[in-house]
């Protein structure tokens, strides 16, 4: 896993990954980049050539994006990401409130062709005042909305992980 600050905007990536993949010993083979997709779009071209490469780009609802423009270029860069076909592209997702919209997410990925999606409940950090996080005692009244948005989906042929532990109690035994 490649994660933390933003992968894409480190112009060494491709041959950091290229001279791990020569390495006879063969100890890492395959790699996923995790991105908010905030860089420039030419810094895929960075990838070419990588193979074993997987994309997970971390895509939020629109109306999380500090401007317009910035949701523009993340959705500008997965179409790239799905257009290149240097990789394999996934979604990840952070359910944020408890009026998500998760049919934004879905539609998106059928839009693309995404047929994989890894999802978190945002939580707390101590210390932290982030307004975009579910807290514990909410849980109860956003398990069966996102048990919905689960079996969404899977309707619409779109495999879902769990990116994060939850607590065994978020869901009842019937979900």
């Amino acid at each position: 896993n490649i994660m933390g600050g933003e992968p894409l905007l480190y112009k060494k990536l491709g041959w950091f990954i290229r001279k791990i993949q020569s390495n006879r010993d063969k100890l890492v083979e395959d790699f996923i980049i995790f991105t908010g997709g905030i860089f420039p779009t030419e810094n895929l071209e960075l990838l070419n050539g990588t193979g074993n490469v997987e994309i997970c780009l971390n895509l939020n609802e629109k109306k999380t994006y500090a401007t317009e423009s910035a949701y523009d270029l993340v959705i500008k860069n997965l179409k790239t990401m799905v257009d290149k076909k240097y990789f394999q592209v996934g979604l990840g997702y952070n359910i944020a409130s408890l009026d998500f919209n998760g049919d934004e997410i879905i539609n998106t990925a059928k839009k693309f062709g995404i047929d994989h999606l890894r999802f978190a409940i945002a939580s707390p950090v101590y210390g932290s005042d982030n307004p975009n996080i579910v807290h514990p005692e909410q849980y109860k009244e956003l398990s069966p909305k996102v048990f919905k948005f689960i079996q969404k989906c899977h309707a619409n042929s779109i495999k879902v992980n769990l990116d994060c532990r939850i607590p065994y109690c978020f869901f009842t035994e019937k979900q």
